[in-house]
């Protein structure tokens, strides 16, 4: 026998392949296959990626509001509430004129630590009372409430054991004073 026939007849030549060998040359092609089919999807993902990052499209313009220039502190700065302490007296019975008294001076930056009726309702003049030395707080007082400083309702009555730099008794002449002139809805 020639080597070429001893090798068609030998064993390893020879034998058919067997079941199990043809499963797993299946099962190989199959995973082949997938791996071909995901990496067609990958390329075809990466192009549309690519054409919609590079597509001109509508551009958005962004505009950025254009700020002031900033303030300095001393543009800011504001002069504290001075230490006038002022009680608000209702003489007068009107229901609400010492709260609204009250709210216009703490607007003037004069602090009101009290707003109350006062021992009774017969005052005839509204009267701001000076209850201590300091005039500069009897003129910033009196200049929020429109009265002039020779006014005869503008008294100084110093008082040593009041808690108070002024009194300001609302009398039945209110609607003489700023805040309640030309005031329709607030009539006795």
């Amino acid at each position: 026998m020639t080597p070429r026939a001893r090798r068609n007849k030998s064993k390893f030549f020879s034998r058919k392949p067997s079941k199990k060998a043809k499963g797993k040359s299946r099962q190989g092609a199959v995973v082949n296959s997938a791996i071909a089919v995901l990496s067609l999807f990958l390329i075809a993902f990466i192009f549309s990626f690519s054409q919609r990052t590079t597509q001109k499209g509508i551009s958005i313009k962004v505009n950025f509001p254009v700020l002031p220039d900033p303030k300095t502190p001393t543009e800011i700065y504001k002069e504290p509430i001075q230490d006038i302490e002022v009680e608000v007296l209702n003489g007068c019975g009107k229901s609400g004129l010492a709260g609204s008294l009250s709210n216009h001076l703490r607007i003037n930056e004069i602090d009101v630590v009290r707003s109350e009726n006062a021992e009774n309702f017969e005052y005839t003049e509204t009267l701001v009372i000076l209850r201590n030395e300091h005039l500069p707080h009897l003129l910033k007082v009196i200049k929020a409430l429109g009265i002039d400083e020779s006014d005869p309702r503008v008294k100084k009555q110093p008082d040593e054991s009041s808690d108070v730099s002024i009194t300001l008794i609302i009398g039945k002449d209110f609607s003489s004073i700023k805040p309640f002139r030309n005031s329709p809805d607030i009539a006795f």
